[in-house]
This record gives C-alpha cells, structure tokens and sequence, in this order.
C-alpha cells in the first residue's frame, strides 16, 4: 500500500514548514555576519589567516602556520603569555567551552609567542588562541549556516508521496517527524536531519545571545515532543554513525507499521487509493 501527505492539508503544512525553516536560515545567517563583522573588525590579517586551513582542506591552522602570517606581513614578534597546558584528547562538548572562555589547551603553548604592530596610530596585539578561537566560533557558525541553507531547499523541494513507508520495515523518529511537518523524507539522506541538532547544541554553547526563534533542539517543536511521548518511551535506543564515522549518536526506531496505524488515526497521512479505483 502507497501513502502520501494529505491532500486537503499538504500546501498549507509544507508552507508553513519551509517558512520555519526559511527562517531558521536567516537568523543563523545574521548570527554569522556578526561573527564575520567581529573578525574584520579585530584581526587585520583575518583573510590570510582564514585561507590557511581551507587551502589544505581542513578547518583548522597549526601555530607554525599561523606564526608565518604574521611574519610575512611584517609584525613584530613578542614574547607570549602563559597558556593552558592540557595532554587529553578534546572532546567536541568541551571544545565549546573552550570556544567561549578563549582557551586552547596544548602542550606546546609554552613557545607560543604573540605579534603586535602599530595601526593607524593605534597598538595591536594578536595573539595564536585569540585568533583560533575566534576562527573556531565563525567556522561552528558558518557550518550551521550551510547545512541550514542545505536542509531549506530539501525542504522545499520535497515531493508529497511517502516511499519510505514501503521501503523500511523501521523508521527514524527524525523521519516520523519529517512526515508531521508535512515533508517527505524519501529523496533526502536518511542522516541528514538525524544530525540536525549536533551542531546547534554546540551552536548553543558559543554564541551569547540566541535569538527566541532559533530552534537549537527537537523539544523547541511541539511535533517532536508528541512523537517523543507516543514512540519514545520504552523504545530500543539505536546507535547511528554520522561525519563519515566521527560522531555516534543515539536515537529511536519506531516499526512504520505501528506508525501508519498511528498516523492514518491521526490524518497525519492517507492512504493511496488510485490503483483500487483504477481495479
């Protein structure tokens, strides 16, 4: 049997989801501006230095490699102040702490050495942690501002009819809440919206002041928090890989019978009966 989003309530429900998440969009696109505004702003040679870790493919600079900036520019280079000292592996909740406090633990820090330069009159002084965190924060931002701008079109773009209901045995609750907001998950990674709030509850943790629409969680919707109560309570907690392995995180699989049965009850979705009229 063939399922779909219903007729009478589908434009209506897709409006309004692809608003929410229109908007969703431009408040983390004005959250990055910010944060690019401040970079400007704060550190002269923020271009180059930027251009560092996306020459090599990664999100990051060592500080050789931001040392060499500042030197070829011509700074002068100064003796450091003393840095957090740390030998464990960063763990991504506490890297946000670190984010927001300034901190970069390393157990080289002690050769670190800091570059100042007189600028229109003015004395400025750079030094490697305040410039990586900074760069740290943007790159969080920037990241939850592309994958937002992504998961916007997906949205859009969705089609009404509901294949995954006959493909799978078992569907992600992230699904089921996909198909609530009156969007077809069928033509869209299985992971993608699973790992939606990973990002923004490190998005949380860094930026000071996030705006009341921002939803950095499921439970900001009141759609996830009535399938959280109907399917979540005493359900197996699966395990799901994401970042091409990085990140494990937990989440609930609800049997897609017991969810049409459900959702039929509810006019969440209807059945596809063109094939019984056409017999």
């Amino acid at each position: 049997m063939s399922y779909f989003i219903p007729h009478a309530k589908r434009d209506g429900l897709k409006r309004k989801t692809v608003y929410d998440f229109e908007t969703q969009f431009l408040l983390i696109s004005a959250i990055e501006k910010r944060y690019t505004s401040e970079i400007i702003k704060t550190i002269p040679l923020c271009e180059d230095l930027f251009s560092i870790g996306f020459k090599n493919e990664k999100n990051d600079w060592e500080f050789d490699q931001w040392r060499a900036v500042y030197v070829k520019h011509g700074w002068n280079e100064v003796k450091g102040k003393p840095r957090l000292e740390n030998n464990f592996k960063i763990e991504q909740s506490d890297q946000a702490n670190w984010i927001k406090n300034g901190q970069i633990p390393d157990t080289s820090s002690e050769k670190w050495t800091d570059f100042t330069k007189e600028i229109d009159g003015a004395s400025c002084r750079r030094s490697f942690p305040e410039d990586k965190q900074k760069f740290w924060a943007w790159h969080i931002v920037n990241h939850d501002k592309i994958a937002f701008k992504k998961r916007h079109y997906l949205v859009r773009d969705a089609s009404f009819d509901l294949n995954c209901l006959e493909l799978y045995s078992d569907i992600y609750l992230h699904e089921a809440f996909l198909i609530m907001l009156g969007i077809s998950p069928d033509d869209m990674d299985r992971k993608e919206f699973f790992s939606w709030m990973l990002s923004m509850d490190l998005l949380s943790m860094i930026v000071d002041s996030i705006p009341d629409k921002l939803k950095t969680k499921f439970e900001d919707f009141k759609e996830w928090n009535i399938l959280k109560g109907r399917f979540g309570m005493g359900k197996k907690v699966e395990k799901v890989s994401i970042e091409n392995g990085k990140a494990t995180l937990d989440t609930i699989k609800i049997n897609t019978k017991e969810f049409i049965e459900w959702a039929l009850k509810n006019g969440i979705i209807e059945e596809d009966t063109t094939n019984l009229r056409d017999v």
